[in-house]
């Protein structure tokens, strides 16, 4: 039987500079899913809920915007179990965008190093892969430019799946997920506090003892 690896990518935060609405940091997640492990009992758990959006659940936004906090939170807390639960991996880089002096040039070319070492040092696990799959929006150009790059220069079977629309993958929300939690998770460290609307969602102690640790448990280093 053909042994078939798919990888769901998402980015929080934005690759501008000093311009309004920047944000500090960038963050690229991957959830890695071997397609030999079935997850058609959890994934029908929450067939019923709407896609997880993470960012606009917290902030009441878009299509949460007329939901109460209460059943917000229940989204929040839904995405999160689904993660726990179910047999994949992620990896997650986060980028502190002051590093990069401006130059978002800079931050592809870390990115692209990045996901290119990452391959490498894991190649023996995916090249147990007859087959991998990319899933990847085409959200934002910095990304599908690495991701090119880095899957490119490595010998692994390789296919980047087409207009791939985030609502129809419930693992792409997972990445979604994960990359949210890290954006917030990051500028926690630095400046100590949430915004407003993310502490009503997330006291620090559950943050860290709860939301990172599922997300750190399921890591491919």
């Amino acid at each position: 039987m053909k042994k078939v690896l798919s990888i769901f990518v998402d980015e929080s935060g934005n690759v501008g500079f000093n311009s309004e609405g920047a944000s500090e940091f960038y963050i690229v997640s991957l959830v890695f899913h071997n397609q030999s492990y079935d997850i058609g009992e959890q994934l029908n758990k929450i067939k019923n809920n709407p896609v997880f959006h993470v960012g606009p659940i917290i902030n009441g936004k878009d299509e949460y915007a007329n939901l109460k906090p209460r059943e917000r939170q229940k989204l929040l807390n839904k995405i999160l179990i689904f993660t726990s639960i179910i047999p994949i991996n992620q990896k997650t880089f986060v980028y502190d965008k002051n590093d990069f002096n401006e130059d978002r040039y800079k931050l592809l070319h870390r990115m692209s190093n990045d996901l290119n070492a990452f391959l490498l040092s894991n190649q023996e696990f995916f090249l147990s892969f007859d087959e991998t799959i990319v899933y990847y929006d085409g959200g934002q150009q910095i990304v599908s430019n690495a991701l090119a790059f880095a899957f490119g220069s490595v010998g692994f079977n390789v296919t980047f799946k087409e207009r791939v629309k985030p609502e129809n993958y419930r693992l792409f929300q997972v990445a979604d997920f994960i990359s949210t939690i890290m954006l917030i998770s990051s500028k926690l460290n630095k400046h100590k506090k949430l915004s407003r609307n993310e502490a009503a969602f997330l006291d620090q102690r559950h943050l860290k003892n709860l939301y990172l640790r599922t997300i750190k448990k399921k890591e491919l280093k």
